[in-house]
């Protein structure tokens, strides 16, 4: 079965204030508040601060209308978006954030094709790409992906190259110990690279927000358990996450 494929018309980040308003009466980040040509949903996430909603183009208060708090989805249709209408709960202004679509929102939720743009928490960055490298002729530790402070990493894929008929095994793990066995709950994986007989290229995946995580401030790391003048070629594919 093929699976529905949808295009982004727009990004925008609207500040909900004290005052009730539609999404289209507030001029937002980079965005004339009119939605795009072709627009059939508008799916956001609620940042910052609660809020209050109405869809049925009546005005909510602090206190009625159905409340939304910082990291819930704004999952608004075409004509939802432009009767829909926000107010703050309290003194703190509240912040959606998100992307207009060319097709319902419905079949975009419920698919299972892989994408980057997911809609995910405002708690969780967009998918982010590195590519890092061993260092040839040394064991010692080094940080593959740096750390966050305050911020977790998630794996989503990685790809692993070896090029040399040398045996030189990669350890990949979590945190900043010596070696892969320092604390063994944080290991991600060991690799053994040998282009004599097995593939020189290896790949790893799972699924997006399933992926082995961090503990908040650490890096990933890696390194040659054997001193070698070649060297281990390592894309990544993650998130940064909090709580």
């Amino acid at each position: 079965m093929t699976e529905p494929q949808w295009n982004v018309l727009d990004y925008s980040s609207f500040t909900i204030a004290d005052t009730a308003n539609k999404l289209p009466d507030l001029v937002g980040a980079g965005f004339s508040g009119a939605k795009p040509a072709g627009t059939q949903c508008f799916i956001g996430t609620l940042e910052t601060a609660p809020v209050r909603m109405r869809g049925d183009d009546a005005d909510p208060t602090a206190s009625e209308g159905e409340l939304r708090n910082p990291g819930d989805s704004i999952v608004l249709s075409e004509s939802e978006y432009a009767r829909t209408r926000f107010i703050r709960t309290g003194g703190v202004s509240a912040v959606i954030k998100g992307h207009f679509y060319d097709m319902p929102a419905a079949i975009i939720l419920s698919s299972t094709a892989p994408r980057f743009l997911t809609v995910k928490s405002a708690r969780t960055s967009e998918v982010k790409c590195l590519r890092a490298t061993t260092t040839s002729s040394n064991t010692t530790v080094k940080a593959a992906i740096a750390a966050v402070s305050g911020k977790k990493i998630r794996l989503i894929a990685m790809t692993a190259v070896w090029g040399s008929t040398a045996t030189v095994p990669l350890e990949v793990y979590f945190d900043t110990g010596a070696n892969i066995a320092t604390t063994a709950s944080q290991a991600i994986t060991l690799l053994r690279g040998d282009t004599d007989v097995m593939p020189s290229t290896f790949f790893m995946s799972w699924p997006d927000g399933a992926g082995p995580i961090g503990g908040e401030g650490q890096q990933v790391s890696f390194r040659n358990v054997e001193s070698n003048n070649d060297i281990w070629t390592v894309i990544f594919q993650y998130r940064e996450e909090e709580d």
